[in-house]
Order: structure tokens, then C-alpha cells, then sequence
């Protein structure tokens, strides 16, 4: 695992080779899974929703991969506790084996979407926005929100400054 997390660097670090701090953030605009939306291009209803009192951010590089090590720390964990709920139901009789295909997170199927903000104690964090299907056709720049889902459809936030995630949400089934 740690070998995949510094190819996932040096992938980084190549992608990026030769911008500047300016364009830093527009670094995944081609046809890849990962786009950052400014936060200063929100619809106000976002801002005040998601974030509160925040103003934008510019994610560095380096900052980049450390997002990627923890969404895949976050991820790895929930999938650890699908794994033992869904052994729990198969000994009950209650699920069967094939239910891991719609309980697990594959991140390599998700697009998602950064957002970086400082928060109202000066810290950087960033929104993630993550789905399976986007029937936007504009969701690298627009933020997609949808109802229900289930597992198609999560997000999280990361404090950069402590490392941590927290409010990891799925989205439920409808």
C-alpha cells in the first residue's frame, strides 16, 4: 500500500511539472477523475451550506497527494467495517455474498471534486465530492449534488493542518 501511495506522488508531481502556485489548481482540468472547483465559484447557497464563514484556498501540489493518502485512509476504513458487517449478516442468513459489490468503495470508479477552503480558525481544508455516475456535464467545474444513491455518491472533509478527515457521508438508498 505505502508503494501505491508514492507512485500516486510522483504521478502528482509529474502532472503538475512546471506550473506555477496560480495554476496549481488547475492541474487535473484534462480528461482525468479529480477536478478542483474554486470555492469563490459557488453558488452562494453552497457556500453557506457546506462551508459556512470560509474563504478559498489554493492547493499545492504536495497538498494534493496528502488528500489522496487520507480519502484512501477514510476509504480503506469503511470498507474495513462493510467487510465485518457484511460477514456478520452472511452468518446470520441475512445478506449474501455478492452484497460486497454494492456495500464496497472502489475509488478508482469515482470522479471527484476538491474544494478547498479557510476555515473560520485560519486552517485549510477541503471538501471532497465524490460519485460514481455524473450525469453533469459540467461537474468539473460545478459542484454535483444529488439525493440518495447509496454508496454511488459520498463525500467528506479533510483538515489539512491536523491531517484528519471527518463527516465522511454516504449517501443513502432510495
Amino acid at each position: 500500500m505505502k508503494n501505491l501511495y508514492i507512485l500516486l506522488f510522483i504521478f502528482i508531481t509529474q502532472l503538475s511539472y512546471g506550473q506555477t502556485k496560480k495554476d496549481t489548481n488547475n492541474i487535473f482540468t484534462g480528461d482525468t477523475t479529480i477536478a478542483i472547483i474554486h470555492y469563490n465559484s459557488l453558488y452562494e447557497q453552497y457556500k453557506t451550506y457546506i462551508f459556512g464563514k470560509s474563504k478559498e484556498a489554493i492547493l499545492t501540489t504536495s497538498e494534493i497527494a496528502e488528500i489522496e493518502v487520507i480519502l484512501n485512509k477514510c476509504i480503506d476504513e469503511y470498507n474495513t467495517e462493510k467487510e465485518k458487517e457484511l460477514e456478520k449478516q452472511i452468518k446470520e442468513n441475512k445478506a449474501i455474498d455478492s452484497d460486497r459489490e454494492f456495500s464496497i468503495i472502489k475509488l478508482k470508479k469515482y470522479k471527484r471534486q476538491y474544494i478547498a477552503i479557510i476555515n473560520d480558525k485560519g486552517e485549510k481544508e477541503v471538501y471532497l465530492n465524490c460519485f460514481c455516475n455524473s450525469f453533469h456535464p459540467d461537474w468539473k467545474k460545478d459542484l454535483v449534488m444529488v439525493l440518495d444513491g447509496g454508496k454511488c455518491y459520498f463525500n467528506l472533509r479533510i483538515n489539512l493542518k491536523s491531517k484528519k478527515y471527518y463527516q465522511f457521508s454516504v449517501n443513502g438508498d432510495a
